[in-house]
């Protein structure tokens, strides 16, 4: 007798920015109300860039009606506030002198087959000094709202969260069982640290930087 395979849904959310995220809140808005499905029960969340702290809100169990209220501008109580005027102005602060990761401009050197060009120019980019901290501090007051810790991470979905070692030009999948262990915080602020715009994030000895320096969704991954 021939099992039959459940089907498992998974949903995609990449980088864009500010507008991305707007962007992506409204149109995953029209499909939940066009469907009927709650976006939220997909089995895995990918996220990168912009679409890591959209990602990583649905994985704390914030729906997709209350962050596009948030964008209005109307605010639950207790709900996230998405207000992302707390990242700064909006020209990143004069980077540092220096190249952004020669160890990641030799690494595209010795494999030119698995260097883009944009991992490449993020090799060669000056160091960014910007802070993305309030990203993290977002997710941070999400958290700390479920009563989880800062060690925690969500397990209702199954999570991931890309980002690229700025060193190696590998792709991290934070929240999978082989990544390197950071917060959900960290996570995020690493998978929106564009290189040469923001300080890379550094964890264990490691550091990350904007996932979409290696793809704009990581859509491969599922």
């Amino acid at each position: 007798m021939t099992r039959r395979r459940v089907a498992r849904s998974g949903l995609v959310l990449g980088a864009g920015g500010v507008l991305g995220s707007a962007w992506m809140i409204g149109a995953m808005r029209a499909v939940e109300t066009e469907t009927g499905r709650d976006l939220g029960s997909s089995d895995l969340v990918v996220g990168t860039s912009a679409g890591s702290v959209v990602a990583a809100l649905l994985g704390l169990g914030i729906g997709i009606d209350v962050m596009a209220n948030s964008e209005r501008g109307l605010y639950e109580a207790g709900g996230p506030v998405l207000d992302y005027r707390d990242l700064g102005a909006s020209l990143p602060p004069r980077p540092r002198m220096r190249m952004g990761s020669p160890r990641l401009l030799t690494a595209s050197a010795l494999h030119p087959r698995h260097a883009s060009p944009m991992v490449t120019l993020a090799a060669i980019l000056p160091q960014g000094r910007g802070k993305i901290s309030a990203v993290g501090d977002l997710v941070a007051a999400a958290m700390d709202r479920k009563g989880l810790g800062l060690a925690d991470w969500p397990v209702a979905t199954a999570l991931r969260i890309v980002a690229m070692n700025f060193d190696t030009g590998h792709r991290v999948l934070f929240g999978a069982p082989d990544a390197p262990r950071v917060t959900l915080p960290e996570a995020v602020m690493a998978s929106c640290a564009i290189p040469g715009w923001y300080a890379p994030i550094e964890s264990s000895g490691q550091r990350f930087v904007d996932g979409g320096t290696r793809s704009p969704t990581s859509v491969d991954l599922l």
